[in-house]
């Protein structure tokens, strides 16, 4: 897979290049020299999407910001080869909270990915589980998280 990236104005001039470039992976295009845009082909659109064909699908997120999703997906696209996602969350109320509205929406990546959710625990646990992941894994945190009381 290659990544491409073209700025707007080269996107205006040749829209066909960039088109050509999706057939092997994404292309970024920025606008004013900060990342804004990205094409990818309809059958890796459908990937990442993890097979769904109606929009009000890919919308119905309960429980969840789009943001937290968006971020995985495109963390999963920047990672093509990625084999384990791992998300850590904190022990609070809210993070509970968070963390089961993420359970819900990773689920649809559970057909490609092992998925692993690192909950509650005290910093030196996090970390010690962290630093045995391979090149192929993909770690994903909320933010401000509240550990476990030990």
């Amino acid at each position: 897979m290659t990544i491409t990236t073209l700025t707007s104005r080269q996107f205006n001039h040749d829209a066909g290049k960039a088109k050509n470039a999706a057939k092997s992976g994404p292309v970024f295009f920025t606008d004013r020299g900060r990342l804004a845009h990205v094409l990818l082909t309809f059958e890796d659109y459908r990937r990442l999407a993890g097979g769904c064909t109606k929009i009000a699908d890919l919308l119905a997120m309960p429980g969840i910001e789009d943001s937290e999703m968006d971020t995985i997906d495109a963390a999963l696209v920047l990672h093509p080869r990625a084999r384990r996602l791992v998300v850590v969350t904190g022990a609070s109320r809210p993070d509970r909270e968070l963390e089961a509205g993420l359970r819900r929406n990773t689920e649809r990546l559970r057909a490609r990915l092992t998925l692993e959710f690192l909950v509650g625990l005290p910093t030196d646990a996090v970390l010690k589980r962290l630093r045995q992941l391979g090149n192929d894994s993909v770690v994903f945190t909320p933010g401000h998280l509240e550990a476990a009381r030990t």
